[in-house]
């Protein structure tokens, strides 16, 4: 028992007694219970019916966007997705038969109708198999699908130069499905063309000069088994260049072009052209092409070839000018001409004993009149002067770059003899040398004797005259009495008459007016000459298309006799009667592209009005 009693001991626990008491009363509740509410579930039949309708719409609506953007992208049409392709060679030889495949790919979701390929090739293409000079191609494809490719095959041959650059133009057209309107699609591609059958070289002259003579030589070879028919070269010169000789033969057409009916296998031809440039350029383009004729008889370019070069100065310049002259190269019969040289030297080396020369010829110098400035020796029967260290100072030494001066005068003739129509278009031309005795060393490979020209033309000399001409000059007759008398009605002949020197003239017209009183009789010989008369203004104008050199001294004058008729009046007397005004006569001179001019103050009857 007492063990019993020890663990009670050791269990028990007044305060945790105590404890459990209070919680007990605590917990315990003597009141009765009250009624709880029951709380209502959130998810209803109604709400979750509500709910998956929802959620339904919400689903129905993602999946028909996501619909709509699928097949948005699937029927979209993008023209960059179209793309044309060439395969075959891109360097080629002119005129090589070529294969070329065009690959149209359409990397659309939807397909292509109505499909067209034209090919332009380079002007002068022709088309092979079968062959055609044609260079327009055009293929019809019709229908590409979605995803899809198609080629075509096209055989050609293109010409060009060697060195040169060739576009092929390429243009599809189709209408790609879904849609109704046509679209476009452009690619160009292009060939180098790095050689040539037929080949032109151009060897230019190394020295190119003013007024100097060069040569250029133009070869023609044809490097292949083929020939070549109606063919030409033609040649495309610089500004200013003046041709002098063609060896070994002349041009076909003018002055550029030759002809050939065929170039043969391997053949070679070569010309050379001789000129002269007479005006100074910056760059010296000289060009000579191949041409070739089509089935249309119209030729083209199948190669050519170019040189430019520039001018080479000379080591001494020289340049002859003419002075004191109204209009620029054109002198007068009577007239004084002045002529200046100017010289320099190019280099930057001393020249020393310089000699300088000058020439003078013409028909119209005037004998004895050259008059030589710083004391330069004149030989009269070579009409010749000549400069050296004596005279002119910087011809003793002509320093680097320095330069000098000189001058002559002389005159022209009073008239000119004149024998035959041959005697026309008269020039007077001075060419001036200038050369070193003494050569420095270091410019003993280079010709230094240099030259210039200069040359002046000869205007002519219109003359007009007009006179009151007798029954006798013409089948054209005369009444009434003369001298004149008061309120009677007297005729005149008059006869105008044109007389030209050294040129040709051209678009000759003779004008006059008819004073008040002085009536047209419409009456003049020869009739084939054009004069007309306008009544209302009183015009009277004769116009000659054409009066040669020499007319009135070489061949007979150019002549017109015309009636006019007049009655005077009181007032009229004791006076002479004025037949013409002012008469004036104008023609264009052919050679030197000047107008003359002739006037004459008036014509009277050189009788005076009596009244009975």
């Amino acid at each position: 028992m007492s063990s019993l009693e020890d663990l009670k001991k050791r269990i028990y626990r007044p305060s945790i007694e105590k404890k459990l008491t209070e919680r007990l009363e605590y917990e315990y509740n003597p009141e009765p219970l009250k009624p709880q509410p029951i709380k209502e579930h959130f998810f209803t039949p109604k709400r979750k019916k509500i709910l998956k309708l929802t959620l339904s719409g919400i689903l129905f609506l993602v999946i028909f966007i996501v619909g709509l953007f699928w097949l948005g992208a699937k029927g979209h049409f993008d023209k960059d997705k179209i793309i044309i392709e060439l395969n075959g060679l891109l360097k080629i030889e002119s005129g090589e038969f070529l294969k070329y495949d065009f690959i149209i790919r359409n990397n659309n979701n939807i397909s292509l109708e109505n499909v067209k390929l034209i090919i332009n090739y380079p002007e002068g293409s022709h088309l092979q198999n079968p062959e055609k000079k044609e260079s327009t191609e055009t293929f019809y494809l019709e229908h590409i699908p979605a995803k899809g490719a198609k080629s075509v095959t096209s055989y050609v041959k293109i010409f060009g130069p060697e060195d040169s650059k060739e576009i092929i133009k390429t243009k599809l057209s189709f209408v790609p499905a879904r849609l109704s309107s046509e679209l476009e699609k452009a690619q160009d591609f292009a060939v180098d063309i790095i050689s040539s059958p037929l080949k032109i070289v151009i060897d230019a002259p190394k020295i190119i000069a003013l007024n100097k003579n060069v040569v250029y030589t133009v070869s023609l070879s044809n490097y292949s088994d083929n020939i070549f028919e109606d063919a030409r070269l033609k040649i495309n010169y610089p500004e200013g260049f003046k041709v002098v000789e063609f060896s070994p033969r002349q041009p076909d057409i003018s002055d550029h072009t030759w002809q050939f009916e065929k170039i043969l296998p391997q053949e070679q031809k070569e010309f050379k052209i001789t000129g002269k440039f007479t005006q100074s350029l910056d760059i010296i383009n000289f060009s000579v092409a191949l041409e070739l004729k089509e089935s249309d008889n119209k030729y083209q370019i199948y190669t050519q070839s170019y040189s430019a070069e520039s001018f080479t100065p000379a080591p001494i310049s020289i340049d002859i000018q003419p002075t004191n002259l109204t209009v620029p190269s054109v002198v007068y019969a009577g007239s004084n001409l002045g002529i200046i040289i100017n010289f320099q030297n190019t280099t930057d080396s001393i020249l020393r004993d310089i000699v300088l020369t000058v020439e003078v010829s013409g028909e119209i110098l005037k004998y004895g009149s050259i008059m030589p400035s710083n004391q330069g020796i004149y030989i009269e029967n070579e009409n010749k002067i000549i400069w050296d260290s004596r005279h002119i100072p910087q011809l003793a030494i002509l320093g680097p770059f320095e330069a000098g001066i000189a001058s002559i005068n002389l005159g022209i003739k009073d008239t000119i003899p004149l024998k035959d129509y041959s005697d026309k278009n008269f020039t007077l031309e001075a060419t001036a040398r200038i050369r070193p005795n003494i050569i420095p060393s270091e410019l003993s490979s280079i010709e230094l004797e240099n030259s210039a020209k200069t040359e002046v033309k000869l205007n002519s000399i219109l003359r007009f005259s007009e006179v009151i001409s007798s029954q006798d000059d013409s089948p054209l007759s005369t009444s009434g009495p003369r001298p004149p008398v008061m309120s009677q009605k007297t005729t005149y002949l008059i006869a105008w008459q044109l007389l030209n020197y050294y040129n040709d003239l051209s678009n000759i017209i003779v004008e006059s007016y008819l004073p008040q009183g002085v009536y047209w009789e419409d009456e003049w010989w020869p009739k084939n000459n054009n004069i007309t008369f306008d009544p209302l203004t009183g015009k009277l104008l004769w116009q000659v298309n054409e009066l040669k050199a020499g007319t009135g001294f070489t061949s007979p004058v150019k002549q017109v006799i015309f009636k006019v008729s007049n009655v005077p009046s009181p007032s009229d007397v004791e006076e002479q009667l004025i037949l013409l005004g002012e008469s004036t006569a104008q023609g264009q001179d052919t050679f030197t592209n000047q107008y003359l001019n002739s006037a004459l103050p008036g014509l009277s009857t050189g009788e005076k009005v009596v009244r009975q």
